[in-house]
């Protein structure tokens, strides 16, 4: 793989952009004002999440309509257990782990459901203050970060997670493309997975 495909070009940030705008439409659709064909676009998109600069598509609920609130939740831990972030906000639709050693998430339910949310992470280890305060608007802004031609995508070995800084090594394996930073870290992968394709 060549430095200059680690580039995003105009279709992939059309791309991006159109997702952010809508992940509903068809890829038909935004191949058609992309002026590319489908095949390309299929993928370009592929690639995007194989690199992990796309890592979900997902749907924006109305709490409102299901008679819920949203609540800003913010925990301050114990620097020791930040591993268990993601334990932790679970309830979460979104959240934030800062360096500050804080969790701050949005909790959408009912005023005894926020009150059990409560009553659940002051009982967890490490936790050291919690905050749950009732949001007047929640809304999620789906056209940041703003993608622009030319960036470089920031991708990191498959096996140990270090920054790719050079062309990548690639492998197919379970139908996905795996990158690494080096031999000795695509040989160690052959090694553990026999169903390597060539």
């Amino acid at each position: 793989m060549s430095k200059d495909r680690l580039i995003l070009d105009e279709v992939d940030t059309r791309l991006i952009r159109s997702l952010q705008n809508d992940a509903r439409q068809s890829l038909r659709t935004i191949a058609k004002q992309a002026k590319v064909s489908v095949p390309t676009l299929a993928m370009k998109l592929k690639r995007l999440i194989e690199l992990g600069a796309i890592r979900s598509f997902s749907i924006i609920v109305d709490s409102e309509t299901f008679g819920f609130r949203d609540y800003v939740v913010e925990i301050n831990l114990r620097p020791r257990y930040l591993k268990k972030s993601t334990e932790l906000a679970g309830d979460f639709s979104h959240f934030l782990v800062t360096q500050d050693s804080r969790i701050v998430g949005i909790f959408s339910g009912t005023e005894r459901d926020a009150a059990s949310l409560y009553t659940r992470l002051s009982s967890a280890n490490g936790v050291e203050k919690i905050a749950i305060t009732p949001t007047i608007k929640h809304e999620v802004n789906t056209g940041k970060p703003d993608i622009v031609r030319g960036c470089r995508l920031s991708i990191s070995c498959y096996l140990c997670k270090a920054d790719i800084n050079s062309s990548p090594l690639t492998i197919k394996h379970s139908g996905r493309t795996r990158y690494f930073c080096c031999t000795s870290c695509k040989s160690l992968f052959i090694e553990k997975h026999s169903s390597v394709e060539p």
